[in-house]
């Protein structure tokens, strides 16, 4: 992302494990630990264009794909398990390959934030 100067930024509404490491690139914003009931106000509040899950293994059900379609986001996935059959279903989203090389994965959240915004694309992992 850095290398090819992409108009993308990553939203992390809550925390990870390695959030420094994130921050440090420029490119991630991090909210911080929340309560559940604040997710879906947060996720409207950072006024993302996409929701990306990023999970790689085939979750049951997926408690942060409901809470981005609550805040009215269309979502990215990989192609594995209950996300992926949701997303399938309701036609709410679009599922990627898992292993999809960053640059590609890079590229295809771009134009499908763009599809429907034209400006910088900031998506929510």
């Amino acid at each position: 992302m850095r290398a090819r100067d992409l108009p993308l930024e990553f939203i992390v509404v809550g925390h990870t494990s390695d959030d420094a490491a994130l921050l440090e690139t420029g490119r991630v914003f991090i909210t911080g630990r929340y309560e559940g009931e604040e997710a879906v106000s947060l996720l409207r509040g950072a006024m993302g264009d996409v929701g990306f899950v990023p999970s790689i293994c085939p979750e049951t059900w997926c408690f942060t794909l409901t809470q981005l379609w609550r805040a009215g986001l269309r979502c990215v996935a990989f192609d594995l398990g209950a996300v992926a059959a949701r997303i399938h279903a309701t036609g709410r989203g679009r599922c990627v390959p898992p292993g999809l090389p960053v640059h590609q994965l890079n590229t295809f959240l771009l134009s499908y934030a763009r599809a429907g915004h034209p400006a910088t694309a900031r998506v929510h992992p």
